[in-house]
């Protein structure tokens, strides 16, 4: 293994013969040396402060010449940050070409700087104008009215209401009276109907698993009994026994 070449340094290598430490010295005062030289490597040095890069192109290095190229200056100065936005309406401070963040977001993307939102057209929503309802307008002044009567509480259950549900099940009439205020729980289980039943509880009276309890078997046994179409006498077998 390599070690340092500074005396009384048992240190690993690092780079050039020295150790971390020790190179890191020896760069910090090259690097003090080419900004009072002017020179770099043999090139010269970039014209921005506190920058030892080499030149690339126009007296800047590559980043600072890839920052001219695509924002029109090079770094961020804290004049800068004093001016502040150029939109009338708006205090913030400047961060690029004397605009805000969010305005010179806007103005790039768009062209201008002016608020949009995302309502109407602006919504990604949008299908021209088109309601699923009729007299949509009505259902909304209808809605505003059945919230302030039940004060935002389901009709059903009195949890926090989400939902309007029309008691004819119609999209076309909108009276108050066929209106109901109700959660999205409540509003489910109108539409669907009654809970299902399982095949096992309408056919033998039982669910699956509690016959299983009282043949003293596996499920997978029970439903073997029922494709063979056994599963009803051994349920009678094991009630004439109890």
């Amino acid at each position: 293994m390599k070690i340092c070449k500074v005396e009384d340094c048992y240190d690993k290598n690092y780079g050039r013969g020295y150790c971390q430490k020790h190179y890191r010295k020896l760069f910090l005062g090259a690097y003090q040396k080419a900004l009072s030289r002017g020179t770099y490597m043999g090139r010269g040095v970039c014209k921005i402060k506190k920058c030892c890069r080499g030149v690339y192109a126009h007296d800047y290095c590559r980043k600072h010449y890839a920052q001219t190229k695509r924002i029109g200056h090079t770094i961020r100065n804290k004049k800068q940050y004093e001016k502040i936005c150029k939109v009338s309406s708006c205090k913030k401070k400047s961060s690029t070409l004397n605009y805000c963040r969010i305005h010179y977001i806007r103005i790039s993307k768009r062209g201008h700087a002016r608020y949009i939102g995302n309502s109407g057209k602006h919504n990604h929503r949008w299908n021209g104008g088109i309601s699923m309802y009729k007299n949509a307008y009505l259902m909304k002044k209808n809605r505003l009215i059945k919230i302030k009567e039940t004060n935002g509480k389901c009709e059903l259950c009195s949890s926090e209401g989400k939902v309007i549900h029309h008691k004819d099940r119609t999209t076309i009439n909108h009276n108050i009276n066929n209106l109901l205020f109700l959660c999205c729980l409540c509003h489910r289980k109108l539409h669907s109907g009654p809970t299902k039943t399982s095949k096992y509880k309408r056919l033998y009276g039982f669910k699956l698993f509690e016959i299983a309890q009282k043949l003293n078997c596996e499920i997978y046994k029970v439903r073997q009994l029922h494709k063979k179409s056994t599963l009803r006498n051994r349920i009678k077998l094991f009630s004439e026994i109890v």
